[in-house]
């Protein structure tokens, strides 16, 4: 049944079916798909990044197939099973399909979560993508980081390329460009020399973007650098906003605009005695499956759920398989995919016949 198809934002889609269960009353359960995808260099990929092609010895390539158009299927495949096997589950099941989660708009799940008709869904937990796993055991994610993206620009004496021209924009831009890489560095030396430390418990400050100049030979008046900074929940969100503001005023100053940030650091629980992660975790076993909880290292829908106070969880079942995420040549075994579909098959029905 279908219960939202519609555009919260112009252009921007969101389609949401619905599994009715015996008892309505009962809080809900919601799976969670984004169906955006990052871009393609197809020239670095072997096959064409959009054919789902399948080779001989089982992978399926695809920009998608690890995020997550995977899990996006196997969402589908898994209710449709349920329901055609005439299983009567408790609770209600709701699938979303939203837009935007690569660009983090929040046009997609961050409008569809503060609707009126998510409201009346009354969710009582989610379920939402993860990332591979390399060895057997398979990752569940029940936090996020705080997330910073900014642009920050930097003013200076413009002039002819050939000259020493002082107190430039270029040498205060890379001013903040050595703190951040400097920071970096640290950060993966922590993370290096810290077996029990996963890169969700680090903070990771990446620059990805720099622009500036209009002429080989003019040194330009401006540059901007772009910051991807992922922080770890040791610090409190507003401690590293004002963290990254005395880098900036250390460089020489510049104008900060932050592109996006989330600030939501709540966790979902991992108690044994949990209800929730009793019923996912009690599934998985059925598998012979031992889920390992981490912090998710980026972000996801997820945050806009937690933010609510819903419990999320972010679950792709897939592992002995190397985490190819936004890289070139993405692909997931098909073996490992139609597995996958049986194990969130009976997550979604453990968690939706969860008493009380």
């Amino acid at each position: 049944m279908v219960v939202v198809d519609k555009e919260y934002s112009p252009g921007k889609p969101v389609l949401v079916v619905k599994l009715p269960g015996t008892n309505p009353e009962l809080p809900a359960v919601l799976l969670n798909s984004h169906v955006d995808v990052v871009p393609v260099e197809q020239d670095k990929w072997c096959v064409d990044a959009f054919s789902g092609h399948i080779t001989e010895d089982g992978k399926i390539y695809g920009r998608g197939s690890q995020d997550m158009k995977c899990v996006c299927i196997q969402h589908l495949e898994a209710v449709r099973r349920i329901k055609d096997s005439g299983t009567k589950l408790k609770r209600n099941v709701y699938l979303s399909f939203v837009p935007d989660e690569e660009i983090d708009t929040g046009l997609g799940m961050g409008l569809l979560s503060q609707s009126q008709e998510f409201k009346a869904w009354n969710i009582a937990v989610a379920i939402d993508e993860g990332l591979a796993s390399v060895d057997g055991n398979m990752m569940i994610y029940y936090g996020e980081r705080h997330c910073f993206w900014l642009d920050v620009t930097f003013s200076g004496n413009p002039g002819h390329g050939s000259r020493f021209i002082e107190d430039t924009a270029v040498e205060k831009m890379r001013k903040l460009v050595n703190k951040a890489l400097d920071y970096r560095e640290n950060q993966r030396k922590r993370l290096q020399t810290d077996a029990c430390m996963t890169l969700g418990e680090v903070t990771t400050v990446n620059v990805t973007m720099i622009h500036g100049g209009t002429a080989c030979n003019v040194v330009p008046s401006e540059f901007t650098v772009t910051l991807d900074c992922r922080v770890s929940h040791e610090y409190a969100f507003e401690e590293f906003k004002n963290h990254l503001k005395l880098w900036v005023d250390e460089a020489g100053g510049g104008d900060i605009k932050y592109v996006a940030t989330s600030d939501n650091d709540a966790l979902s629980s991992i108690d044994p005695k949990d209800k929730w992660w009793s019923a996912i975790t009690g599934a998985c076993k059925k598998h012979s499956i031992t889920l390992v909880p981490e912090i998710f290292p980026a972000g996801t829908d997820s945050r806009y759920l937690r933010a609510q106070g819903i419990p999320a969880y972010g679950f792709s079942p897939i592992n002995n398989t190397p985490i190819l995420l936004h890289d070139h040549n993405e692909w997931l075994g098909v073996d490992t995919f139609m597995r996958g579909i049986d194990i969130l098959g009976d997550v979604i029905k453990d968690v939706a016949n969860v008493s009380g």
